[in-house]
């Protein structure tokens, strides 16, 4: 099987606008998802997709592989799609922009996951690391895990909650060629506008989603207190 990690990185972030180039120890942040995204043993390539040209020169003037795309696309996962068609993979992962301390070992878990449930259509990830405080929290969107697969996902969780391990969702997903396409070809769901979770289209299609469980501790950077936390950590 052949996988290759696509990293969508859009410089109009709407409540950090220019954070995949915030400095990080000198370098781009996106530039640190880029080099862990490139020790994945299980990815033949990874790519930067991006509607700017400020990323795109600052990202290949550090020899990061970088496509340029559409500036029309609404999520990251359409601007995904249109770098995936030109790449003759089985599988495209979807690797976030935010996450400059990403673990590539999960990367590698998600593919061999995939490889070894060829019915799937799509896989993600869920973590351990959800601690009390993140429960009410509407900005930390949980999975329900049952039986290898992700059964719902929430901002708040429902009452009765559905039978199942509460995980915290990490934003990697995994997406059989086809299947990418034929996502992002449906328009937006009702549950995915009514609770702003793109990946609830999904299970508004009734896809099966692949879950791979973690005790890794996220560090997207949503905010700029998010990017001085990671900075923090980096230095110390």
């Amino acid at each position: 099987m052949i996988a290759v990690g696509i990293i969508p990185a859009r410089y109009a972030a709407t409540r950090f606008p220019g954070k995949v180039l915030a400095p990080i120890q000198g370098y781009p942040m996106v530039h640190h998802v880029y080099q862990r995204s490139s020790q994945c043993t299980s990815l033949k390539e990874v790519i930067i997709a991006t509607d700017s040209s400020q990323v795109a020169e600052a990202c290949t003037l550090l020899g990061d592989r970088v496509m340029l795309t559409g500036s029309e696309h609404e999520s990251g996962t359409d601007r995904v799609a249109e770098a995936a068609r030109n790449y003759q993979a089985d599988l495209i992962v979807n690797i976030q922009a935010d996450e400059p301390k990403l673990d590539p070992g999960i990367v590698d878990q998600l593919v061999v996951y995939m490889d070894d449930n060829p019915e799937l259509s799509m896989g993600t990830v869920g973590s351990t690391t959800l601690d009390p405080d993140d429960v009410p929290n509407p900005n930390v969107v949980k999975v329900i895990g049952r039986d290898g697969l992700a059964v719902g996902f929430y901002r708040q969780l429902p009452s009765p909650l559905p039978e199942g391990d509460v995980l915290r969702h990490l934003g990697l997903y995994a997406y059989r060629r086809e299947f990418l396409f034929k996502f992002t070809d449906q328009p937006p769901s009702h549950d995915e506008q009514k609770f702003h979770l793109e990946q609830l289209r999904a299970v508004d299609m009734g896809t099966s989603i692949g879950l791979v469980v973690v005790d890794f501790a996220s560090m997207a950077v949503d905010t700029p207190n998010d990017l001085e936390q990671v900075v923090t950590t980096c230095n110390g």
